[in-house]
């Protein structure tokens, strides 16, 4: 049955507003990134773990903030208010509602914010905060509003019922499950709307509000579905397992944890799934429900995780710490908040990373600075391992930079490296320019950034997407070279570092030319 019960809508305009797309042009306009839930963004720049700003609430921050169009950051609060603040964390404006806030706001491409607060009532804000429309269920909302390519605005509530609304605020269909639906709806292939509900069951709804099909697990689906590329929808529940299932309803397969899964699923690459527990693991699981990796916590992990493009991991845990994780599980960084965490991690538009604690906080880590080129080369110190070497054997190369006030490590590079016959030695650093005219040149790979050094064209790198290893504040690289025969003779190393493109930075390391410097001439015999 249909039906719903109770709910009335409130108007505050007397000309209602249409909304003029689905969700903002921004990096994290809605609960999950996007309407698919996939948890996944497109910033690529890395975050040090170093602490941007806090901005403190008078409650606990459940509410999982997102990010709006000029980069502003909206949150709910414990204190019955969302929150907007500037990119540097500056309060821009308030709305107060009738109780705490859990659900997690989305943005249209105007701006406007829509969520749920437990006095029961969905709300649209205009951009500068003020009311626009609310809608009043039997029950509160925990569940986070998603708005569609049509339109329209998605979302459930406590009192078991699913909706669709129209922009303006109208009922464009109602779904009575029967129990409270916590999930957050997933918008799949179609318009088919996805979401979990305390009746152990996920639901796939038509467009028109019909239903699909239902899937039965062993406990409740608090999780949040997350829709693959290929239409599979991924979930967790409260039975420990984390489910894969077919658009049309079919189980591909489950893994099992030790705890239960309200944390909702991120998808990465190649198909890959992560999600945490709470039996303090975070999960990496292959396409085919195989575990690739797991990390563990000091808390539960109710917090759903963040990708960055390059697969970086963000995530809360109820040991109070925000935690990043590589692609591969290893952890880069982590940071104790004073209390547990259960929001979940948005990026921002230049790889920021924000979240909620309930120590009554919302937290902002910033990426490093972008590097600017300085008038003083920031030379590398480039030995070569052993000093003579015959054709057929390798030599150790071998870079460390001071850093000075940038973090590269955990940053790739792409190298390019030669080798310079008879070079011309200087008694202090000279240019590549310089060394050049000393004698021909030794290629390794099929031609350094030419461009920088004065002459001929850019080609490929020796070494792709190479990382500093970090001894603070220092920076190394290692790696071997086959001598080639043929070439015997007198040589010194030349190599330039350029940022790789999933860096999400541009240009080179340092703008100058590396030197030519007695420590790294070798000779082949």
């Amino acid at each position: 049955m249909n039906c719903i019960p109770c709910l009335t809508p409130v108007f505050i305009l007397a000309a209602a507003y249409l909304f003029q797309g689905s969700s903002a042009a921004s990096s994290w306009p809605m609960f999950r990134h996007d309407a698919a839930r996939t948890g996944r963004s497109a910033a690529s720049a890395p975050v040090t773990g170093k602490l941007a700003w806090f901005f403190g609430t008078a409650g606990d921050i459940f509410s999982s903030p997102a990010v709006g169009p000029a980069g502003e950051i909206y949150s709910g609060s414990g204190d019955k208010r969302i929150y907007c603040l500037s990119s540097s964390g500056d309060l821009l404006w308030s709305y107060t509602t009738g109780e705490r806030i859990l659900s997690s706001p989305a943005i249209d491409v105007e701006g406007r914010i829509c969520f749920g607060s437990h006095d029961n009532r969905l709300y649209t804000l205009t951009s500068m905060g003020s009311l626009e429309w609310s809608f009043v269920f039997v029950g509160d909302i925990y569940s986070s509003p998603a708005i569609g390519s049509d339109e329209r605005i998605y979302v459930g509530a406590s009192d078991g019922i699913a909706c669709a609304f129209y922009p303006a605020g109208s009922i464009k269909w109602s779904y009575s499950v029967g129990a409270a639906v916590h999930s957050s709806p997933a918008i799949g292939y179609g318009g088919m709307i996805h979401f979990g509900a305390e009746d152990c069951r996920v639901y796939s709804l038509t467009e028109t509000g019909r239903l699909f099909w239902s899937y039965r697990e062993g406990k409740a689906a608090r999780s949040t579905p997350a829709i693959g590329t290929d239409g599979s929808i991924y979930f967790g529940s409260m039975d420990n397992h984390l489910y894969a299932i077919t658009s049309q309803g079919s189980l591909i397969w489950s893994y099992a944890t030790a705890g239960e899964i309200w944390s909702s699923p991120a998808l990465w690459s190649e198909g890959k799934i992560c999600a945490g527990s709470w039996d303090k693991n975070i999960y990496g699981v292959s396409s085919s429900g195989k575990l690739i990796w797991s990390y563990a916590t000091g808390g539960s992990v109710i917090s759903s995780i963040a990708l960055r493009a390059d697969g970086m991991h963000y995530y809360g845990s109820y040991d109070g710490r925000v935690y990043a994780l590589s692609s591969k599980g290893a952890l880069a960084w982590s940071y104790c908040t004073g209390e547990i965490i259960a929001s979940s991690p948005a990026i921002g538009p230049n790889g920021e990373v924000f979240i909620g604690s309930n120590d009554d906080r919302l937290y902002a880590f910033e990426p490093p600075p972008a590097p600017t080129p300085t008038a003083t080369p920031n030379y590398f110190n480039l030995t070569v391992e052993p000093a003579s070497v015959a054709p057929g054997e390798t030599i150790t190369i071998s870079y460390s930079c001071f850093f000075g006030d940038y973090w590269y490590w955990g940053i790739p590079v792409d190298i390019y490296v030669a080798a310079i016959r008879d070079p011309a030695i200087a008694d202090a650093p000279s240019s590549i320019d310089q060394a050049l005219s000393g004698g021909p040149v030794y290629l390794f790979g099929r031609n350094m950034k030419s461009y920088y050094l004065y002459k001929g064209r850019a080609e490929a790198p020796t070494y792709r997407s190479i990382q500093f290893m970090p001894v603070m504040p220092f920076g190394s690289i290692r790696f071997t070279i086959p001598v080639l025969g043929g070439v015997e003779g007198d040589y010194a190393f030349a190599a330039i570092l350029f940022f790789s493109p999933s860096s999400g930075l541009s240009g080179p390391v340092r703008n100058d030319g590396l030197p030519i410097e007695n420590s790294n001439l070798f000779t082949i015999k």
